[in-house]
């Protein structure tokens, strides 16, 4: 009902500002997800994590696409953007700017959606969903101890292997999660599928992973609704660089606040500020990790030496490694909580997997 009424008012309110219906759109998401909690945990935590979070940056990202553009859709058009990030008309108005570039995940339309892919798609499900369940039947095991703010001791191996697992299970259940809400609605209302991510564990770079391997769905969104207003708006966008370095750092901010109010409205925030310092903090490292690579490669020597594969495999060390040893800012909350483990999962299966780790 929420979209409904926020499509009417888009396409009907011409002198209302979008942020303004945008800000209105949000806040009710929020609201209803928050005073009309389901019974079934599993399914209320899907509807806050994906409904309130990915309809959220929907709207952000209707805040800052051209209001004549946006008051033509169609409820097709509308209906198509809120599920993709992305419809004709956007798709129309960037081959007129000469703006379409190569992607890591196109977006699938239901034509090519053969039967070879619904085969490829329920075997990688299936991978996923064992995947997750050997990695919930780990933690419910041997529960997640680690509070406060902290980093992972990488001579610890005990901590080593438990955030191995929280890793995984955070993989695997965004995926399933994602997919078991979104690709429903794909089929329901014939939309393009865009997977969530694109083999993030094959980045090179942070700015790689995050940017084009990792929930493109919301990157998408973020580099639409932050990246590109704030590079615009920057007093040193003469200084292209700076502008966007500027402009990384603040998405990244951005990002850490809308986890911050995802994970409240999934009461798994026990340590408010530790997602902002997450993607701040990586938000830093990205641009420290760019601005050495052009450093590098500008040199003769650096252009031989990390030019390369060499250069490859530094770039993917640093990348996993600074990730990882900052998980337990992002995922501690969630496994604290155990609110990443509310999928189901048949009992026999997870007696069966404890008792041979």
């Amino acid at each position: 009902m929420i979209p409904l009424l926020h499509f009417h008012l888009l396409t009907h309110k011409r002198r209302t500002p979008s942020w303004m219906l945008s800000a209105l759109a949000i806040l009710a998401n929020i609201a209803a997800s928050t005073m009309l909690p389901c019974d079934d945990i599993s399914i209320d935590l899907m509807i806050k994590g994906l409904f309130c979070f990915y309809f959220g940056v929907r709207y952000l990202e209707l805040a800052v696409l051209d209001r004549p553009m946006t008051s033509r859709w169609s409820l097709r058009e509308y209906r198509e953007f809120m599920l993709t990030s992305d419809n004709e008309s956007l798709r129309a108005g960037n081959r007129q700017k000469g703006k379409l570039a190569k992607r890591k995940i196109v977006p699938i339309p239901v034509s090519a959606r053969t039967t070879s892919f619904y085969a490829a798609f329920a075997g990688k499900f299936l991978v996923m969903y064992a995947g997750f369940a050997v990695t919930k039947a780990y933690l419910v095991k041997y529960g997640y101890d680690y509070k406060g703010i902290h980093l992972v001791d990488l001579t610890d191996i005990r901590a080593v292997l438990d955030h191995l697992y929280v890793a995984l299970n955070s993989y695997c259940g965004i995926f399933l999660a994602y997919n078991m809400v979104w690709f429903s609605l794909d089929i329901a209302f014939s939309a393009p599928y865009i997977a969530v991510f694109a083999n993030p564990l094959a980045a090179t770079s942070l700015h790689d992973f995050w940017s084009h391997r990792w929930n493109k769905p919301i990157s998408n969104a973020l580099h639409r609704s932050v990246f590109t207003p704030v590079v615009n708006w920057t007093p040193h966008k003469r200084v292209s660089t700076l502008a966007t370095m500027t402009a990384t750092v603040v998405t990244f901010i951005a990002s850490g606040l809308i986890h911050e109010i995802i994970f409240w409205t999934m009461q798994a925030n026990d340590s408010p500020g530790t997602q902002v310092i997450f993607f701040a903090g990586q938000g830093i490292l990205s641009v420290f990790q760019y601005a050495c690579s052009q450093r590098l490669l500008q040199t003769h020597l650096g252009k031989r030496l990390f030019g390369g594969t060499l250069g490859s495999v530094l770039g993917w060390t640093f990348t996993m490694g600074s990730i990882f040893v900052m998980l337990p800012l992002h995922a501690g909350p969630m496994g604290r909580s155990g609110s990443a483990l509310h999928i189901p999962v048949p009992g026999m299966f997870v007696d069966t997997v404890q008792a041979y780790i």
